[in-house]
């Protein structure tokens, strides 16, 4: 692995690095009150959550941070990775528009908290994005998502309603629509040469070349082509007697 590969790794954890520090800092530093500052559901104080909600976690116990700092820490750099010029742009959309429908479809009155709802956004870009573009490298992300998180899709349902089961689906909905939008953006899929060669006839011009063969405009390519006159002249080779 040379210098630049390096760097490119280093630099694709960067930003999912430094959020979730923000989301320990968060956890280590700031008191349970803190958690006021989740989504709150049709409240309008309850905006503000869609920012600061998935720097918040549960503060009685720690596994909620961890369950999700993982996670985050992978998709987070598998997505500033493989697609570098898409990554911030997905990044925050689906950090605000999953916050947003949260707040604006749930109709409970709980505070709603945690990083999941970006990580299912980002599992779920990774996971369809590769099956999208089937680009060798993106359908091994796609393989190796699915064996690490597979499990995860039984968190988009409201089996335990202590869970915000609402950010998980949003979070998966926002990863699917981004990557159907931007699926013709960063890696794709190398095409072969039968693919990329350009059709020098369109249906048309190929039904007009087919009525002037008809009506004797211009020779059937497919007839054998008349040789003009000419004269066949047989050579034939007589050896002389050789002497001594």
């Amino acid at each position: 692995m040379n210098r630049a590969d390096r760097n490119k790794i280093l630099a694709a954890l960067g930003i999912p690095f430094i959020v979730t520090l923000l989301a320990w800092i968060s956890w280590l530093v700031f008191s349970p009150e803190v958690v006021a500052w989740g989504i709150h559901p049709r409240n309008f104080m309850g905006l503000r959550g869609i920012l600061f909600a998935p720097l918040i976690h549960e503060p009685s116990t720690i596994s909620h941070l961890l369950n999700n700092s993982i996670p985050l820490l992978f998709l987070g750099w598998a997505l500033y990775y493989f697609y570098p010029e898409l990554a911030n742009r997905v990044f925050a959309f689906i950090w605000v528009f999953s916050g947003f429908w949260v707040w604006l479809a749930v109709k409970d009155d709980s505070y709603h908290i945690g990083a999941s709802g970006i990580v299912y956004g980002l599992a779920s870009f990774l996971f369809y994005s590769g099956i999208i573009r089937k680009q060798t490298n993106l359908l091994g992300l796609t393989m190796l998502v699915t064996f690490l998180y597979g499990g995860m899709v039984w968190g988009i349902f409201p089996y335990d309603l202590s869970i915000s089961w609402q950010g998980h689906l949003f979070g998966g909905i926002m990863g699917l629509v981004l990557a159907i939008y931007y699926r013709k953006e960063g890696w794709q899929r190398e095409k072969y040469e039968w693919e990329t060669e350009p059709i020098h006839e369109t249906f048309s011009e190929l039904n007009q070349r087919h009525e002037a063969v008809l009506s004797g405009k211009i020779p059937d390519p497919n007839l054998p082509v008349e040789l003009p006159p000419h004269i066949v002249v047989n050579y034939e080779i007589v050896e002389g007697n050789k002497k001594d």
